[in-house]
């Protein structure tokens, strides 16, 4: 019996706070989710946007590139020059 005492009145002062839990997990959630964004910056879309902004520039004489941009790759698609 005084068991059950010793719980009832455990639960009576346990305090549940949910918005302090739900700040805790947010918190949390974002310091584990910085790392995956900044290699997915990194290693993705760095790249990606080299190769688009390479892909608008005009093929060099000996295989480079230069940096005269140009729209005439992306009218005809295909076709070398």
């Amino acid at each position: 019996m005084t068991d059950k005492k010793n719980l009832s009145s455990s639960k009576k002062n346990f305090k549940f706070n949910a918005s302090e839990l739900k700040k805790n997990l947010l918190n949390q959630g974002s310091a584990y989710g910085w790392p995956m964004g900044l290699w997915f910056i990194v290693f993705f879309i760095v790249p990606l946007v080299i190769i688009f902004v390479y892909s608008f520039m005009k093929k060099g004489l000996y295989g480079g590139v230069e940096a005269d941009f140009s729209l005439i790759e992306r009218t005809s698609p295909g076709l070398q020059r």
